[in-house]
């Protein structure tokens, strides 16, 4: 629930759920999806100050990236959204190890909120913004288990706890 982190009221936020807060990089071709469309329309429209790319703990879909798995052409629209994160597996592979499934996930998870910035950055809008407007992006990474927010540091390349934010 983002208005709890936030402590914010319904309405506040201009929010876009979806499977591993993943977005996708941007595309010359036309073929965005519902994310592209959102990006643009909060920051032309809106003129929204801050984005906020926030994982949490115990994602699905960055647990998916593990899993052993057979493609299904069912799901051929989830395997191609998935994509968009396996950087984020292989990150968290060459700085953990396998030694500790549940250590390599949480790194998963956090590598998964850079990579989406990374993605957020290809949109031209944004880019626009960044010059123009002096929209802030930001990574966030919540714990369900205790309601804890990390943000991350660009500066140190890592993240913290939001408590400890002085910007």
């Amino acid at each position: 629930m983002p208005n709890l982190i936030t402590h914010t009221n319904p309405g506040d936020l201009f929010i876009d759920r979806n499977v591993g807060n993943i977005v996708q990089p941007y595309s010359h071709d036309k073929q965005g999806t519902a994310v592209s469309a959102s990006i643009e329309y909060a920051v032309s429209h809106l003129h929204v100050e801050d984005i906020i790319v926030c994982g949490h703990t115990h994602c699905g879909a960055c647990k998916a990236l593990y899993e052993e798995y057979t493609p299904d052409e069912k799901l051929e629209h989830l395997d191609w959204w998935l994509e968009f994160a396996r950087n984020s597996k292989m990150e968290a592979l060459a700085m953990v190890g396998k030694q500790d499934e549940e250590k390599l996930l949480r790194a998963t998870e956090r590598f998964n909120v850079i990579a989406q910035i990374r993605n957020l950055m290809t949109y031209p809008v944004i880019q626009e913004a960044l010059e123009t407007d002096g929209i802030f992006i930001q990574g966030w990474y919540y714990h369900i288990e205790s309601g804890d927010v990390e943000y991350f540091d660009p500066v140190e390349h890592r993240f913290k706890l939001l408590e400890e934010y002085s910007g």
